[in-house]
Order: structure tokens, then C-alpha cells, then sequence
């Protein structure tokens, strides 16, 4: 009797255990986090375009400027998440770096933007409008009275 309990016991203690790490947060890192010692590296006037590659690696997003004296843009986003359930998803930390190149490829200027400096997008709640006619449900269903099971021979059939 007694070799029970201490199974009893183990089995107890292996659930609760279970559910514990069920109400975990799960942390996850997108993107690009880059260190400290990485961004002081970045000076502008000093570097090309492939020496930071080589330092930051390749950006999240690319972007050619049009006009004559542009260049190219590199974005560089990264952020760290905490995630409870499957729709309560916090931003912990978020990190944009902005990388913008001279024609002849030398890093004119860089920004870095936190979470602080996001703005909230609110989507607009407009439907797009479909080309014809709109049916109501009896519509529907008193138009395909008939429709079916046309007997053999009848016009319309095969």
C-alpha cells in the first residue's frame, strides 16, 4: 500500500507541474535586436554600405530613393515578445534601426527608434464594393426553384 502513494504522489506532483509550465510566458525575439557594441560601431561618413553588412548583416528591408542625390535605405527591425495565450501577446521591447546611404554607397545618417516612438494603426472598417446584384436568402432560394432535375430531353439538359 504504501508503494502506491509514492506513486499517487509523483503523478500529482508531475501534473501540477504540467500546468505550471503551461501558464509559462513564452518569450520569442523577431527580427534583428542589435547590441550596443554593434551600434556605436555605426558612424555615419566612415562606412559603406558592405562594411555594415559585414557588422549588422543583411537589413529587413531594402529601399531605393528616387532622385538624384538619394540613395538606398536600410531598415533593421527587431523586437522581443512575451506571449501568455494565443491572443495575449505583449511587445516588450522594439527596435527600428534606419540606415540611409549616399548614391555612392556611404552611410549618410542613422536613427534608431524604440517602442516609445510607434504609433497605433487603426484599420479602417470599410468593405470593398462587388460588381452586381445583391440577393437576399429567399431571392436565393425561390430563384433555383426549378433549376434542378430538368427530365431528359427538356431544353437546357445534356
Amino acid at each position: 500500500m504504501r508503494g502506491c502513494f509514492c506513486h499517487f504522489s509523483f503523478g500529482a506532483v508531475l501534473g501540477v507541474l504540467v500546468l505550471l509550465a503551461g501558464c509559462a510566458d513564452r518569450l520569442a525575439v523577431r527580427g534583428n535586436l542589435i547590441d550596443e557594441e554593434k551600434l556605436t560601431q555605426i558612424r555615419p561618413g566612415d562606412l559603406t554600405s558592405g562594411t555594415v553588412r559585414e557588422i549588422l548583416g543583411t537589413p529587413s528591408t531594402r529601399r531605393a530613393l528616387l532622385g538624384d542625390d538619394e540613395g538606398e535605405t536600410w531598415i533593421y527591425i527587431g523586437e522581443r515578445t512575451s506571449q501568455r495565450t494565443y491572443k495575449d501577446t505583449e511587445v516588450l521591447e522594439r527596435q527600428i534601426l534606419v540606415l540611409h546611404f549616399d548614391t555612392d554607397g556611404f552611410l549618410r545618417d542613422s536613427e534608431v527608434l524604440a517602442l516609445a516612438d510607434g504609433r497605433a494603426v487603426v484599420p479602417r472598417a470599410l468593405t470593398t464594393p462587388t460588381p452586381g446584384r445583391q440577393f437576399t436568402v429567399w431571392q436565393q432560394f425561390l430563384g433555383n426553384v426549378g433549376r434542378f432535375n430538368t427530365p431528359q430531353g427538356a431544353p437546357g439538359s445534356p
